[in-house]
């Protein structure tokens, strides 16, 4: 950024349109460093492409510069290290096309305003019969099974799109449609 006050006019930009509704999304596809790094971590959404997507305010170079230690960016805040250490980013993904397809799943799920939010679209069969959920949970109660793929036998297929799904794995927070409309 050219100076900090223009650093600010785009920081309190970001805020006014999230606080007016209007959801950010961030695609973070290659670096973000020093002030640039900001941004990404202040949308409601920010999705990293893995190899190439980092996030970190100063970079391997001047890590090894100021500290002698030698450090390589994915290490240093790759996609492994946002995604499923600190929790700052909420997804990663192999590619910038399947980053990309992701916003679209969520921006899907998104409804207009006069609408109350809400949406509908045709509503497709679940990926899983739902008759199988008693299949799925296991008589006792106490056994571990795969909140996923109750999912599965819920929600339409293939529309779920899991928020931070590497970061506590014990909680399962996703975007779907039921029978044509949008949840979460």
């Amino acid at each position: 950024f050219p100076d900090k006050e223009h650093f600010g006019r785009i920081f309190r930009n970001n805020a006014r349109m999230s606080s007016m509704g209007i959801p950010q999304i961030a695609a973070i596809m290659g670096s973000c460093v020093a002030g640039g790094a900001y941004l990404p971590i202040m949308s409601d959404y920010a999705f990293i492409v893995e190899g190439t997507g980092s996030v970190f305010l100063a970079g391997p170079y001047l890590v090894k510069s100021a500290i002698g230690e030698t450090v390589d960016a994915e290490t240093l805040g790759g996609a492994s290290t946002h995604s499923e250490i600190s929790g700052v980013t909420d997804n990663k993904f192999p590619d910038d096309q399947s980053c990309l397809d992701a916003i679209k799943n969520v921006i899907d799920k998104i409804g207009g305003h006069p609408k109350s939010n809400f949406n509908r679209k045709e509503s497709q069969s679940p990926k899983t019969d739902p008759s199988r959920i008693q299949d799925i949970l296991p008589e006792d109660r106490t056994k571990p099974y795969r909140a996923q793929d109750i999912l599965d036998s819920i929600v339409d297929a293939n529309t779920l799109e899991e928020y931070k799904p590497d970061y506590g794995k014990t909680i399962v927070c996703a975007l779907a449609r039921v029978d044509g409309w949008a949840v979460g």
